[in-house]
């Protein structure tokens, strides 16, 4: 499947307060100017190897002149690249600020519930319930950053195959110093959420004791951040695995 239509399927199945903000793969598309000599360089390279190894007549490589004319021709894309970039960055930041705050919330209550506070079961089970429901939410934000970096890889390879340019690693490296893609904040939350409701499990299990109606909401499965693929339980943490944002190795939970 192209990736156009990936991406087209994961923004679908998101949240509709997400969907507008994922990197507009299909416009960037539309404003990559296609050059002739990139046109008549793939026809060359589609000839025999042999013929083209002593071959007269080469094709040249572009000239300073013709270089500078691509840039002023993918000006357009360019300007329009940046803006999905703030727009994506801008998006997960805003994101990251809220769950960094409910963290700090369900932390606290943590904290009351640890100490000599008496407690019901019932009220366990609850917040429980609402760091699993809190752990969906960051794998999915981890998923938006994942998603977004390799769509722009993606469109930036494209941008050079059909221009003839080679701008791709330049405008790559300045895409993964923002932090969208650099910050490891969420990372550290999904496995602070996973501590605590491992925390939790033991709580439980030493005051009520381990009965059936705890198994039953242990079988909620989220993507743990220890994950790389599919959607698997969010007791497993064995934390091993890095960010890999240059593949689209994971699934966004569909809401």
């Amino acid at each position: 499947m192209k990736f156009g239509k990936q991406l087209r399927g994961i923004v679908d199945c998101s949240y509709p307060e997400w969907q507008p903000n994922f990197m507009s793969y299909k416009e960037l598309k539309k404003r990559i100017v296609v050059s002739q000599d990139s046109l008549s360089e793939s026809s060359t390279c589609a000839e025999d190897e042999s013929e083209m190894s002593w071959t007269a007549n080469p094709v040249p490589p572009p000239s300073n002149a013709a270089i500078a004319q691509k840039l002023n021709d993918s000006a357009e894309f360019f300007a329009f690249l940046q803006r999905e970039v703030d727009k994506v960055n801008d998006f997960f930041l805003e994101k990251q600020e809220d769950f960094i705050i409910e963290h700090q919330q369900l932390s606290s209550r943590i904290a009351e519930i640890l100490g000599p506070e008496s407690v019901t079961r019932s009220e366990l089970v609850q917040l429980r319930q609402r760091l699993i429901d809190f752990h969906a939410q960051l794998v999915i934000l981890e998923n938006y950053s994942t998603v977004n970096y390799t769509g722009f890889r993606k469109i930036l390879k494209k941008h050079d195959k059909k221009t003839g340019l080679n701008v791709r690693s330049i405008a790559l490296n300045q895409i993964s110093a923002t932090p969208f893609f650099l910050s490891d904040t969420t990372r550290s939350l999904l496995l602070s959420t996973e501590h605590q409701i491992a925390r939790l499990n033991q709580l439980h299990n030493a005051r009520c004791g381990n009965d059936t109606l705890l198994q039953v909401h242990q079988t909620v499965h989220v993507a743990p951040a220890s994950s790389t693929s599919g959607a698997t339980s969010v007791e497993q943490t064995s934390g091993e695995d890095e960010k890999g944002k240059d593949q689209t190795t994971k699934n966004l939970p569909v809401p």
